[in-house]
């Protein structure tokens, strides 16, 4: 009798800790879900911070809406206007902004009405609500790139070479395209010739004419990949600190509008509030 105590309490026990590390697994398991899905916002609100939902939140904030208007009714930005009011149209329809779809002309639109746009308005920090580019990397001057792939390069093979991993989310196969294994290839292939040649200026110009031919047939990507360059850059450049990382820069890529960083205060007089 006193054995079959004992058996009933230790399957009493059993029982307990079964239900108690199911409960635990539980917990575990949603904490986990939760850290993921918190990791994948946090990720999502760091890309999109700052930028403008649609084209429409850009091209007519106040301080451009009446220079935007005015070249909207031109033979040069007669495009834009047609490219602006179709998120308009469907922001109506739908009773809700669209998603951010990204043009192959987005590029040329910005750098072609920011141009036309300082012709006649002094180059100040301004405070925009929002813009279509993230911050400018401080070090990078206000000279033009002739190419996409000259502002990547100009950084480094091995920074963009790096920065391409980090786009492709190279070591994880399985979750890649054929498309997205085929680019990859091609450029760990030739950033091997060139880390392997004698003449470095050589190769590296052949993966700069490389990478504007990719750019070439993903145009729409020209503006994506350079704001998620600044993320990547900021958070490589402070991994390689220690290390007597030095930022250079020749060239920007886009027309850059002057902003007023939030972490400097300028003095009223050089700012235009929207």
């Amino acid at each position: 009798m006193f054995l079959s105590i004992k058996l009933k309490h230790l399957l009493i026990t059993l029982v307990l800790t079964s239900i108690f590390a199911e409960i635990a697994g539980i917990k575990w398991g949603a904490a986990k879900a939760a850290k993921k899905k918190k990791k994948i916002t946090d990720k999502k609100n760091k890309e999109t911070e700052g930028l403008c939902e649609t084209l429409e939140d850009f091209y007519r904030q106040k301080i451009f809406i009446k220079v935007a208007n005015r070249y909207f009714k031109s033979e040069e930005g007669k495009g834009l206007k047609t490219r602006v009011n179709a998120g308009k149209k469907k922001k109506k329809r739908h009773k809700k902004k669209p998603p951010r779809i990204h043009n192959c002309l987005d590029s040329l639109d910005y750098n072609e009405f920011l141009t036309h746009y300082y012709k006649n308005n002094e180059k100040k920090p301004i405070q925009l609500k929002c813009d279509l580019l993230k911050p400018k990397l401080s070090f990078v001057p206000e000279v033009l790139c002739e190419t996409i792939g000259q502002y990547f390069l100009q950084f480094g093979v091995k920074v963009y070479y790096n920065f391409f991993k980090y786009l492709f989310n190279i070591g994880k196969k399985a979750k890649r395209g054929i498309f997205s294994r085929s680019v990859t290839g091609q450029m760990k292939r030739l950033v091997k010739k060139y880390e392997e040649s004698g003449d470095k200026e050589k190769h590296a110009k052949e993966i700069q004419k490389w990478v504007d031919r990719f750019y070439d047939l993903s145009c729409s990507k020209i503006m994506p990949h350079y704001n998620a360059f600044y993320i990547f850059y900021n958070d490589y450049s402070k991994s390689k600190e220690h290390k007597g990382f030095v930022k250079t820069a020749t060239c920007d890529y886009f027309v850059r509008i002057p902003r007023i960083d939030t972490e400097n205060e300028i003095p009223k007089k050089l700012t235009n509030k929207v």
